[in-house]
């Protein structure tokens, strides 16, 4: 079966609700919100623990060789799948958990 559904957020004070609510795999928005994520995520590493600015700062670098790289080797593959489970996750969690992509 295939299909789709689409959620419309109540306002960005109720953006993080809602997404839970809706748990989207694909998000359409505007800059305006990525921008926050953006700055909400690197505030966040920012005011961590040593060892946990390090996790995250490791974790946004293994996704991103995973997704800038078709040839990533068994090794890239098996820090991302750790990072994913320790950090990232948690980050995919705050926005429903099954977002896979986001555009603009």
């Amino acid at each position: 079966l295939h299909g789709s559904s689409m959620g419309i957020c109540r306002g960005v004070p109720h953006i993080l609700q809602d997404l839970q609510n809706v748990k989207p795999t694909v998000l359409f928005s505007v800059p305006t919100l990525y921008k926050k994520i953006y700055d909400g995520v690197n505030n966040l590493i920012e005011t961590s623990t040593p060892l946990k600015r390090r996790l995250m700062k490791n974790a946004l670098h293994s996704g991103s060789i995973i997704a800038n790289c078709n040839k990533s080797g068994f090794i890239d593959k098996l820090k991302h799948r750790v990072y994913d489970e320790l950090v990232l996750k948690k980050i995919r969690d705050r926005f429903g958990g099954s977002i896979r992509h986001g555009f603009v």
